[in-house]
């Protein structure tokens, strides 16, 4: 089976040394053209009709968004690497595969990999189901995106969160109440090794972040380190919460 040929696009030089090296460590692609601009970009996809390009996105003459549009309506699959998170929904508006952050991690970037494969090597039917979501740690970052706007969180900004069906309510240190179409059992598996605790079936604490709780006889008011309302758990919970605070 032949390579998939992917195209380099980004301006810095250094940039697309450290890419190339990424790339090259994958057999199953090969770099067919490199480019410093939107104009080189152009051209060189119309030569080498790349299936892949890793894309930068503020570029001389143009930003990577345009080259997709000059290439409808079948552009190439896209992986747009960036230094900044803010053009992030922007991107998946326009179908790409992924979107990298500047410095890449390796990890992240080997995710991004495995995508590409399925995305181009295999028909739809024979693609495997959807790897599970990875782990979260209490620095990663979360992209909550509700209809046709979004926000990024911090993992650590995240106070507690509350289940509603299919939804999860994530309340943040400054007062937000951001609803996600993921379920409270999803976010158990993910956060188990991010500082969270499962507290019933409704509730998910962060721990780092509660800075006193009032406990009586039948329910708790957990108080958070941000100006937000507490919480009023029940008894079950609240004893749950005692012993965890008492035996970290």
């Amino acid at each position: 089976m032949e390579p998939i040929r992917c195209l380099l696009v980004d301006d810095e030089r250094l940039a697309r040394s450290l890419l190339k090296g990424r790339v090259a460590a994958y057999p199953e692609f090969t770099i067919v053209a490199e480019a410093g601009d939107i104009g080189q970009a152009y051209q060189a996809v119309r030569r080498h009709h790349p299936e892949v390009i890793f894309l930068d996105i503020q570029m001389p003459g143009g930003d990577g968004f345009q080259l997709l549009q000059e290439l409808m309506p079948e552009p190439p699959a896209v992986v747009f690497i960036t230094a900044y998170d803010r053009y992030a929904l922007r991107a998946f508006e326009v179908n790409a595969l992924d979107y990298l952050l500047k410095p890449i991690e390796p990890a992240r970037f080997e995710m991004a990999i495995r995508r590409l494969l399925r995305q181009i090597r295999q028909p739809e039917a024979e693609r495997p189901p959807a790897a599970p979501l990875p782990p979260l740690l209490p620095g990663d970052t979360l992209l909550i995106q509700a209809g046709q706007s979004g926000c990024f969180v911090r993992l650590d900004q995240v106070l507690y969160i509350v289940s509603e069906g299919n939804y999860t309510h994530l309340m943040t240190v400054d007062g937000r109440n951001l609803v996600v179409r993921q379920t409270l059992e999803n976010w158990k598996t993910r956060l188990s090794t991010a500082g969270f605790l499962p507290i019933d079936r409704s509730h998910i604490l962060n721990l780092q972040r509660i800075s006193k709780t009032e406990f009586t006889s039948r329910n708790a008011i957990v108080h958070f380190d941000a100006p937000v309302p507490g919480l009023e758990l029940g008894r079950r919970a609240a004893r749950r919460l005692q012993q965890a605070l008492q035996h970290p």
